[in-house]
């Protein structure tokens, strides 16, 4: 018994040691930052993508009383816009993926759009990526317009909850339909966005037959010193570009005596929709006494430039700021109502709207890392392979923002009142809003987080003599507007 016990111990040890095996990774779950669904082979991929938005808007000085003769919540009641409310700001459900490791897709459809009668469907993401090197890649389809660093950022991880007015100015419609080539040089020390677009704004198909060039580069100085952290490649400094040729963009709208139509300049807004300027408003009678509601729609030559600062430092503090100027040609049409219920639209008169702005920003981190995106980088996901995914951390973000936009709409004529008396233009003269911004967020894991922000909104600094009518009307003319806003967010 000895000898065999001996022989079968040597046996042993000839015997190769057991194999460690490595547990394939798992054809669905969750990775690093996605929700996934795979092919063992990695072949296909398909990514889970969604979120919702519940805000809640407060306007903390609200007037009690519409002014002298105005019926309280009627059309004319000035502070239909200041109207305490809670509802789904963002629904969106959509979904991504890579193909043969080297086409990235996405596609994501809004089921909530304002805080309005009537919610609907529409799409916001749709696009496809061809990615077989970072230095260059291409991008067709309707996505984040390259311009600014704000603008290609995704709501999901922007610092306030919504975008600042400067930058909300120059690109009123944060997506366009196009293709563009963007890429990185090594260690990032370099990124460009480069493209053509319709330039007319989102889900707008070409209104004129006429392209924007829109284009965005940043450069990482610090990047190209030997052996340097990760966190310097997000120091940059950069520049943006847009110029566009457009061609009587309101000609084919129908004509409307009571709001906007189609081609219609974009409105400027505070962050919880309280109105400074409109394109469409009621600009005195014609000859034959029927009341006019103009309209302004682009009608010549567009052009927009940007610069941006973004200095985060070690990931826990951060400085960024932004210069935005744009100038737009304009054309005024005339919608009139002469009676007989058959609206009409008339040319007007060639006009410009001309303007600028900026802001700063100062933020720092308690807690976490969350893994949230950077600012300013946004594209669709591609997968890199299975990683295990960290353990959930909870972060708290803080940050402060000054804001200031000023712009002119100039070179339209005067009109008649009703009384017969000439007078000007009512949205012609200066424009002016500051806003100082305070705000929250506090993270529960990359994918949910609780916002609170703070608004203190100037309207009308500089010279009152040359402000416009329209600006003079406003019931915070002169006077501060405050807004106390929140938001519970989750996003796949």
């Amino acid at each position: 018994m000895a000898k065999q016990r001996e022989l079968e111990a040597r046996i042993a040890a000839l015997a190769p040691p057991p194999v460690e095996t490595t547990p394939p990774p798992p054809l669905a779950g969750y990775s690093a930052k996605n929700f996934f669904l795979r092919s063992t082979n990695d072949w296909y991929v398909l990514m889970l993508k969604g979120r919702i938005n519940v805000d809640s808007y407060n306007f903390l000085n609200r007037p009690s009383d519409p002014p002298p003769g105005i019926v309280a919540n009627s059309p004319s009641d000035p502070r239909q816009a200041l109207k305490n409310v809670t509802f789904v700001r963002r629904a969106r459900v959509g979904i991504a993926g890579t193909i043969a490791h080297h086409v990235d897709f996405r596609v994501e459809g809004e089921f909530a759009t304002v805080p309005a009668a009537g919610q609907y469907a529409t799409l916001t993401d749709g696009s496809v990526v061809i990615n077989y090197t970072p230095l260059i890649e291409f991008e067709i389809g309707q996505f984040y317009t390259p311009f600014t660093l704000e603008n290609p950022t995704s709501e999901n991880y922007a610092d306030f909850m919504e975008k600042s007015t400067p930058v909300r100015f120059v690109v009123p419609s944060s997506r366009e339909d196009g293709a563009m080539l963007f890429g990185a040089l090594p260690w990032n020390t370099v990124r460009y966005w480069v493209g053509l677009f319709d330039g007319d704004g989102q889900n707008f198909k070409n209104l004129d037959d006429q392209a924007a060039v829109i284009g965005r580069a940043i450069v990482a100085p610090l990047a190209f010193m030997p052996k340097h952290p990760t966190w310097v490649e997000y120091v940059w400094l950069g520049g943006s570009g847009w110029w566009q040729r457009s061609e009587n963009l309101g000609g084919p709208a129908g004509p409307s005596i009571t709001g906007a139509t189609f081609g219609d300049i974009s409105p400027v807004t505070t962050q919880a929709g309280f109105g400074l300027f409109n394109s469409n408003y009621a600009n005195g009678i014609n000859a034959a006494g029927d009341p006019i509601r103009s309209h302004l729609a682009q009608n010549g030559t567009t052009s927009k430039y940007a610069f941006e600062l973004n200095v985060p430092v070690f990931d826990r503090f951060g400085f960024r700021a932004e210069y935005v100027h744009q100038t737009l040609d304009l054309l005024e049409y005339e919608d009139v109502n002469p009676g007989n219920g058959n609206l009409t639209r008339t040319l007007g008169s060639s006009g410009q709207l001309s303007g600028y702005g900026w802001y700063t920003e100062l933020y720092a981190w308690i807690g976490g890392p969350v893994n949230v995106d950077r600012p300013g980088l946004y594209q669709p996901p591609h997968w890199r392979g299975y990683e295990t995914p960290p353990p959930p951390n909870w972060a708290i973000m803080l940050a402060a923002k000054y804001e200031h936009l000023a712009f002119d709409v100039s070179g339209f004529p005067g009109t008649t009142n009703a009384s017969g008396a000439l007078v000007a233009d009512p949205a012609v003269g200066h424009y002016a809003l500051d806003t100082l911004e305070l705000g929250g967020s506090f993270w529960v894991t990359r994918h949910s987080r609780f916002m609170a922000n703070y608004l203190y909104n100037y309207l009308g600094a500089g010279d009152p003599a040359e402000a416009a009518p329209m600006e003079k009307k406003n019931i915070f003319f002169k006077q501060g507007e405050q807004e106390l806003l929140f938001r519970f967010a989750v996003s796949l």
